[in-house]
């Protein structure tokens, strides 16, 4: 099965997927830009936070613009001692229309999964 699809599994940190079915927008229903104040980070945070900014520009992931939003950006630690860089969307999140595809009941899950043999955790 990994070498039927190994297209869509990223072999190395390096590489990131990207989906590229359609062009994404995001309804704010008219709701003027949330603007969040960033968290204070320290020297070595924000060092941190330039050089994964750094490497997804490179692995052209992000890119500069001139966007009005802004979102606190968040470090976290991870089991292996390496920072996990994320954004904080709470505040555009509570603008954004809501789809119709809610996410399935934890506690179904198990019960759906039958007979499987193989499983996969995703980080989303």
């Amino acid at each position: 099965m990994l070498k039927d699809f190994k297209d869509v599994f990223a072999w190395h940190k390096g590489v990131l997927g990207c989906c590229t079915i359609r062009e994404h927008a995001i309804d704010t229903q008219g709701f003027p830009p949330c603007c969040t104040t960033p968290r204070r980070l320290s020297y070595w945070e924000e060092t941190e936070v330039n050089r994964q900014i750094q490497a997804l520009i490179k692995f052209g992931k992000m890119k500069n613009n001139d966007f009005i939003y802004a979102c606190r950006v968040n470090l976290s630690i991870k089991r292996d001692g390496s920072r996990w860089f994320s954004i904080d969307y709470r505040s555009l999140n509570m603008q954004i229309k809501r789809d119709s595809f809610p996410m399935p009941l934890i506690d179904n899950v198990p019960s759906q999964m039958g007979n499987s043999q193989w499983f996969s955790a995703l980080n989303l």
